[in-house]
């Protein structure tokens, strides 16, 4: 069963399923669909097109679906935000729909934890399973893949690619490619020159990955950024000394395929691995 509190305005060309909750003072626009299972808790405003799949979560005073902020853009322009499922989007989140030219659609995927005022440009392509902190600003054409964990404050540039199950630590600028599986974080100098710090070893044990697959990522990393190789040539050696593991292969393709430039490295240590994710923990066979 569906309640609406009778302070919320309902667009009557939208379309809100049933078992869909809508709190105090929210604004549901035209163009709007709305499945089983969502909240919104009040002072939401929705504006559409937009469609968002079942059970997410939108907490007070967040803006989605609002008109691309590029100058190029109209508010009436035929563009989408799409939701997918199980979200947690926190106070004061604003997600835009996409541009013409960017493809018309701004997709988020499903049980993301979006945190409080955090901000998702047009056309950005945001996978599942990802956390985003508070204060993260992610400009327009912007892809996250699944499992990505971005610390607070971190800032990422238009068109940017972030690998799966990277780790980005806080007040971090983005301005490269983030490779899969990695952790990535600003020079002491500058925290807006982005180094990649070593093969995120304690994310992908806490998602279980085994001890052959983390040990054939370290290989391949140490080919990749301490070789001394060009990227080609250690691209070439890791496809030649590890074949069979498809994280390896993603690794590879991810670098082969970047058009923003892959961040350089930085120098691993165990205290970067502490700062990203705290005292490393034991995991059981």
């Amino acid at each position: 069963m569906s309640f609406i509190h009778p302070t919320a305005v309902i667009h009557p060309e939208s379309e809100v399923a049933e078992g869909v909750e809508i709190g105090p003072y929210c604004v549901v626009g035209s163009r709007v669909r709305i499945e089983s299972g969502c909240k919104l808790a009040s002072h939401v405003v929705l504006q559409g097109p937009l469609t968002m799949g079942k059970d997410n979560f939108v907490d007070h005073f967040a803006s989605l679906g609002g008109a691309p902020q590029h100058l190029t853009s109209k508010n009436n322009e035929d563009s989408l935000l799409k939701i997918g499922a199980g979200n947690i989007i926190r106070e004061h989140v604003t997600l835009s729909r996409g541009t013409r030219e960017g493809g018309g659609i701004t997709s988020i995927g499903d049980h993301n934890l979006i945190m409080a005022m955090v901000h998702i440009g047009h056309d950005c392509k945001i996978g599942s399973h990802t956390i985003i902190a508070s204060g993260t600003g992610i400009a327009g054409h912007v892809v996250l893949e699944d499992y990505v964990y971005l610390s607070g404050l971190v800032g990422i540039s238009q068109r940017c690619h972030i690998g799966k199950l990277s780790y980005v630590v806080g007040f971090t600028g983005i301005s490269r490619d983030i490779p899969p599986f990695t952790i990535a974080a600003g020079s002491d100098e500058d925290r807006r020159l982005v180094k990649i710090f070593g093969i995120n070893s304690v994310g992908l044990q806490r998602r279980n990955y085994s001890p052959e697959v983390i040990g054939a990522l370290r290989k391949a990393f140490k080919i990749l950024f301490h070789s001394g190789m060009t990227i080609q040539e250690a691209i070439s050696a890791v496809r030649e000394q590890i074949s069979g593991i498809p994280e390896v292969d993603h690794l590879t393709q991810f670098i082969e395929n970047s058009e923003c430039g892959i961040a350089p490295r930085g120098e691993e240590s165990h205290s970067t691995q502490q700062a990203a994710w705290g005292p490393r923990v034991k995991v059981a066979d």
